[in-house]
């Protein structure tokens, strides 16, 4: 299936892929893009909550199960996608915390 969300530009997508491919076992750019656009585009699953968050309503989904965390901008495109880390991304003592800040920011 070819993705159809993508990032903004190459460039963020390489950035993003750099920071977080690993966390999700994408062999290259474009294979994370498209387990990004995947995650973000297909209908929310019963493990996954999703808001949109009133100030620039973008998008944000958590897998609960998996704690894979994206983000869609308003304009349909592919913010971030990673599985948080409590130690290195954020200072919430749980993934599900730091989701909940996310999206009331």
């Amino acid at each position: 299936m070819a993705s159809t969300l993508s990032f903004r530009t190459s460039r963020k997508r390489a950035r993003h892929f750099q920071d977080h491919g690993a966390d999700f076992g994408a062999i290259t750019a474009e294979e994370y893009e498209e387990m990004a656009s995947t995650f973000l585009e297909n209908g929310l699953q019963i493990n996954c909550e999703e808001y949109t968050r009133l100030r620039d309503r973008a998008r944000l989904r958590f897998n609960l199960i998996t704690e894979e965390f994206g983000i869609l901008s308003s304009d349909g495109y592919i913010r971030t996608y990673y599985i948080p880390n409590p130690l290195t991304h954020h200072g919430e003592p749980i993934n599900y915390d730091y989701y909940l800040n996310c999206a009331n920011r």
